[in-house]
């Protein structure tokens, strides 16, 4: 059983120096791409101002279980955290060493203490966590598309009258 969730994920964070992931395509270009955000209203933000910038990430969730029976599998999970910062980018010696340990394949949302041996129950338990994950991502992308464009909108009529045009 596998899944994979593709998504883009919107951040504001310091400029990229570049993608110095040692996987690439054979092409040479790099796995995921990590695109800077043209604003809208550039003109009014200086053009030295370095500080912030926002970058629309791609990403990708990958899941995996396999196994010869219900009582042997094992499962594999592959997240994008290229784009995360240190306390979010969910390494794994962190969830499984901390007091209560979690299950990272899950978003840390359940122990490990109290595991699912049945893999159908447990592949559909990881997915629920990251499609909930992929899916606050993909609001987050919208919600800030919404908030860059409120502001060069000028009237509803305005925006009907090209709707009707298209």
């Amino acid at each position: 059983m596998e899944f994979h969730l593709p998504y883009y994920a919107w951040r504001s964070m310091e400029p990229l120096p570049g993608d110095f992931r040692v996987w690439k395509r054979r092409n040479g270009k790099p796995l995921r791409r990590s695109e800077e955000v043209i604003h809208l209203e550039a003109h009014d933000q200086p053009e030295d101002d370095e500080s912030m910038i926002d970058y629309i990430h791609e990403a990708q969730i990958s899941i995996m279980i396999a196994g010869i029976d219900d009582w042997f599998w094992t499962a594999y999970c592959f997240v994008d955290v290229y784009f995360k910062d240190e306390e979010n980018s969910e390494l794994v010696h962190r969830l499984s060493t901390s007091s209560r340990p979690m299950d990272p394949h899950t978003c840390s949302k359940y122990d490990l203490d109290r595991p699912i041996w049945n893999p159908r129950h447990y592949f559909l338990r990881i997915l629920a966590c990251r499609m909930e994950q992929v899916k606050q991502e993909w609001s987050n992308a919208v919600f800030q598309l919404f908030e860059e464009i409120e502001p060069c909108v000028i009237c509803p009529s305005l925006c009907r009258y090209f709707t009707d045009l298209a």
